[in-house]
């Protein structure tokens, strides 16, 4: 029998960017968001499924994870992957040690570091680009900020972590030597983010198919609904370019904005939609962030429908998954791109194939967004 790899993420950012790792060497695999299920005769050899539990309690993440794992490892899987955020937030403690339990196995092996994207494990202590994560940008996430830099620390606050392994790594050689030595001694149980996922491909033995080819769109939607200063940094530079930028206005309704928004795309063939001054903090934080993600994604939805062939790109996994649930859609396909960080992907809407990228907020270069349409969208201005 074929070998088959089971990764549970958080949030559909992280389960695109960890799925593409396979799908980019033509390795069968699907996303599964919340609002779907996961078939026993499927046919893909990495089967990713969204829980949606970085914004839950630690008790509740631990739950959801627990109960998913308890059913699906009757269901054929060789290896099992908690796919965890490559800055830890979220519940990293309590997710590790509820696929532990559900497995009933002795230890999980946790390798938090994603090279490519300068986050790096060293000595337990956890870097980003250079700076402990405590010490980071992402101390000041406004809904999952990271207050500790040392990895068993943040396992420990939210959890047992016994059995719980957890590997330096400064490279991709590090990560692929680590993982191959596991692997090699008979280990299926592991943790980490896309770094871990980007070695795994060449070291397990999953069945491939052809490459799908790079899609060419007309144009282009960003709706950013992130406020992580590297979204915002990012949808300054593409502004300052001459796209035209929109910010959430839910005073005057869904219906204008959405005249408003489409009009930029066809005028510029690239339009951005973001939070603008929307209040997404202090109390009732979460109420306040699904009104915003809810709102983005009506006018989103309003323009993907008014304009053909136009590819929309969705910063902020809580942003993407209310898209993709007002939409009806209920599993994705990733596709291979050049961009690290950033996961193009296909979905079906009204009977139609779409096509859309994702990232999470904190990644990418300053002109990204810019680079995306150069590459993506044809004829351009």
């Amino acid at each position: 029998m074929d070998n088959r790899l089971l990764i549970i993420a958080d949030d559909v950012t992280g389960a695109m960017d960890t799925g593409v790792c396979f799908s980019a060497l033509g390795i069968p695999t699907r996303i599964y968001l919340p609002q779907g299920s996961m078939a026993r005769d499927r046919e893909e050899s990495v089967s990713v499924c969204v829980l949606d539990t970085r914004h839950v309690s630690p008790e509740k993440a631990y739950e959801a994870v627990y109960g998913f794992v308890s059913r699906a490892k009757e269901l054929g899987f060789n290896y099992f992957y908690k796919k965890t955020d490559s800055a830890l937030r979220g519940n990293p403690g309590a997710e590790l040690s509820a696929m532990r339990d559900a497995l009933g196995t002795e230890k999980i092996h946790f390798l938090p570091s994603y090279p490519l994207m300068n986050r790096i494990t060293r000595n337990g202590i956890h870097y980003i680009n250079g700076v402990p994560v405590s010490e980071s940008v992402f101390s000041r996430d406004p809904f999952n900020p990271v207050t500790e830099s040392d990895v068993r620390e943040i396992l420990r606050s939210q959890g047992d972590d016994t059995g719980i392994e957890v590997y330096d790594a400064s490279s991709d050689d590090d990560l692929r030597n680590t993982a191959s030595g596991l692997i090699e001694q008979g280990e299926t149980a592991f943790a980490g983010c896309a770094g871990l996922a980007g070695v795994l491909p060449e070291i397990l033995d999953l069945p491939r198919t052809q490459i799908s080819a790079e899609p060419q769109c007309g144009s282009m939607l960003v709706m950013c609904g992130s406020i992580n200063p590297i979204s915002l940094i990012q949808c300054n530079a593409a502004e300052k370019r001459g796209y035209p930028r929109y910010h959430l206005d839910m005073q005057i309704g869904a219906g204008p904005q959405i005249g408003q928004i489409a009009f930029g795309v066809i005028e510029e063939q690239m339009a951005i939609l973001d939070t603008g001054s929307s209040d997404v903090t202090g109390e009732g934080i979460d109420e306040k962030m699904r009104t915003v993600a809810s709102e983005m994604a009506k006018r989103a939805s309003g323009v993907m429908r008014s304009i053909d062939d136009m590819m929309i790109f969705i910063i902020g996994g809580d942003t993407m998954l209310e898209f993709l649930r007002q939409n009806g859609v209920t599993e994705l396909i990733p596709h291979p791109t050049q961009f690290p960080g950033t996961v193009l992907g296909s979905m079906e809407i009204d009977g139609r194939e779409r096509y859309f990228l994702s990232k999470s907020g904190g990644f990418g270069e300053p002109d990204l967004i810019s680079e995306v349409f150069e590459r993506y969208v044809t004829a351009q201005k």
